[in-house]
C-alpha cells in the first residue's frame, strides 16, 4: 500500500444528497426555460438579448401558432352610437301632485285609529275617529231645530183649522170679510214658519252628515235624543298611507297646520337627483336616464328628466333634477337611495371594442391588432365614451379591423418577456 495515498483512494466515491435550495433552483430554471421555448415563435427570430428592446418584436408583428391562437379571442371592430354619460346619486320621493294631506275638520280628541302607514285604502274608508266638540253643539242645534219645527207644525195645524172655520162662516155671511182675511194672513205666516223650520233642520242634518253621521243615526237621534259623539274621518282618495302623524288620545284642532295623515298614489313617483355644477351643461329636459336601487341591485329602472332646478345648492354646488317614474309594480318606495346614469345626446356611429381588449400603460392605451398577414401588432388608440362593457374608439382603429379581445393582456406580457 502506498502510504502517500489519501484514505479511501481507489474505492468508489460516496454520493451526497442534493441540498433542497439547489433542487428548487433547478426546478425554477427548468420552468423558465420551458416558457421561453413555448413563446419562442412570438419573438420572430428576435435579436440577441444584448440588443433586445421591449416590444420591439411586437411592433414588427407577432405570429401565433395554432395552439396559441386557441387561447385568445379575435373579434372584428364594430360600430355603435355612444352618448355622453353623467353619473350621480338621487332618491325616490312621492309625486307631490298625487299626495293628499288629511286634516280633521273638527276639534276633538282622537279615540280610535284604523289605518297604518303603508296600508292601501279606498276612498271613504275610515282613518280615525275623534270625540268632536262640534258634534255636541250640533246635537243641541238639531234638538232645537226639531223642537222649532214641531211647534211650527202645531201652530200651522191650529191656524188651518181657524181659517177653515172662518171661511165657512164668511160663506154664510156670519162674519166680516176682514176677519177671514186676517185668518188667511195668519195661515200664510204659519206655513212660512214651517218652511223656515224645515230648512233650519235640514241644515243641521247636513252639518252632522259632514261630521260622518248617517241618516239612520240622525233619525234615531231625532226620535230618542241619543247620538254618539264620535266623528269618523275617512279617506278622501284611493291610495297608500304614506305617513301618520296622529295618535290615540291626541287633541286635534281645526287650525292645525300639520296633517293627521298623508295619503298618496305611488303608482307614479319622482326621482330627484343632484347633478354636479360641472355637469349642468349636459343635462336637458327629456333626457333619458337609468338608475338602480339598493333593494333591487340587478334591476335597471328607466325614466326621463321632467324638470331642472332653477338654482344651485350653495353648500353642495349641485342642482336638483326631477324625473317622473312609472311605479306600477310598487317596487319603489319614498326615500330609497338611487345611483343614476344620465344618458346624453348620441352622435354618429363610431368604432366600438370590448373593455377587455384595451391595454393600459401609463397614460397610453393600446390594443393588439391582427393585420392582413395574420400577425399581431400593438397599436396606440384614443378611447372615448363608455357604454356598459363597450368603449368608443375616437382614434387609432377603424370598423372592420380585427383585434384581440380575450387574452390581449396575456399576449402583451408574453411578447414583452419574449422580446427581452
Amino acid at each position: 500500500m502506498n502510504g502517500s495515498d489519501a484514505p479511501g483512494h481507489g474505492s468508489p466515491t460516496a454520493r451526497r444528497p442534493m441540498p433542497k435550495g439547489l433542487a428548487a433552483g433547478v426546478i425554477v430554471v427548468a420552468l423558465i426555460g420551458a416558457a421561453g421555448w413555448y413563446w419562442r415563435p412570438l419573438a420572430n427570430s428576435a435579436p440577441p438579448v444584448g440588443n433586445a428592446r421591449p416590444l420591439a418584436a411586437a411592433k414588427s408583428g407577432l405570429k401565433l401558432s395554432a395552439e396559441q391562437l386557441a387561447t385568445v379571442t379575435i373579434e372584428t371592430v364594430g360600430e355603435e352610437r355612444f352618448a355622453a354619460e353623467t353619473t350621480t346619486e338621487g332618491k325616490i320621493t312621492v309625486d307631490e301632485e298625487r299626495v293628499t294631506p288629511v286634516f280633521s275638520q273638527f276639534a276633538g280628541r282622537v279615540t280610535k285609529i284604523f289605518a297604518r302607514p303603508g296600508q292601501q285604502v279606498k276612498q271613504g274608508e275610515p282613518l280615525f275617529t275623534l270625540e268632536a266638540v262640534d258634534v255636541i253643539q250640533s246635537e243641541n242645534d238639531l234638538m232645537a231645530a226639531v223642537s222649532t219645527l214641531n211647534k211650527a207644525r202645531s201652530s200651522l195645524r191650529l191656524t188651518q183649522m181657524a181659517e177653515k172655520r172662518l171661511r165657512d162662516l164668511a160663506a154664510a155671511n156670519a162674519i166680516a170679510m176682514r176677519e177671514l182675511q186676517q185668518a188667511q194672513n195668519d195661515l200664510n205666516g204659519a206655513q212660512n214658519d214651517v218652511r223656515s223650520a224645515e230648512i233650519a233642520l235640514e241644515a243641521v242634518r247636513n252639518r252632522l252628515r259632514i261630521m260622518g253621521k248617517s241618516d239612520a243615526e240622525i233619525a234615531n237621534f231625532e226620535q230618542t235624543g241619543k247620538i254618539s259623539t264620535e266623528t269618523m274621518v275617512t279617506s278622501p282618495i284611493d291610495g297608500i298611507i304614506i305617513q301618520r302623524k296622529v295618535g290615540p288620545g291626541q287633541f286635534l284642532s281645526t287650525s292645525a297646520t300639520d296633517p293627521a295623515f298623508i295619503l298618496g298614489d305611488l303608482s307614479k313617483v319622482w326621482l330627484v337627483a343632484s347633478v354636479r355644477e360641472s355637469d349642468v351643461a349636459q343635462v336637458f329636459p327629456g333626457q333619458k336616464l337609468e338608475f338602480r336601487v339598493v333593494a333591487y341591485p340587478d334591476r335597471v329602472f328607466h325614466g326621463e328628466i321632467a324638470l331642472i332646478g332653477s338654482s344651485i345648492d350653495p353648500s353642495s354646488r349641485r342642482i336638483p333634477v326631477r324625473a317622473n317614474i312609472d311605479n306600477a309594480e310598487g317596487l319603489l318606495r319614498p326615500e330609497m337611495f338611487t345611483s343614476v346614469r344620465l344618458i346624453g345626446r348620441s352622435e354618429g356611429a363610431s368604432p366600438s371594442v370590448p373593455r377587455e381588449a384595451l391595454i393600459y400603460e401609463g397614460d397610453k392605451t393600446r390594443v393588439w391588432v391582427v393585420n392582413s398577414n395574420d400577425r399581431l401588432e400593438l397599436r396606440q388608440i384614443q378611447p372615448g365614451f363608455v357604454s356598459g362593457n363597450r368603449i368608443q374608439i375616437v382614434k387609432g382603429l377603424k370598423s372592420g379591423e380585427r383585434i384581440v379581445t380575450r387574452g390581449a393582456l396575456f399576449i402583451d406580457r408574453a411578447a414583452t418577456l419574449a422580446g427581452s
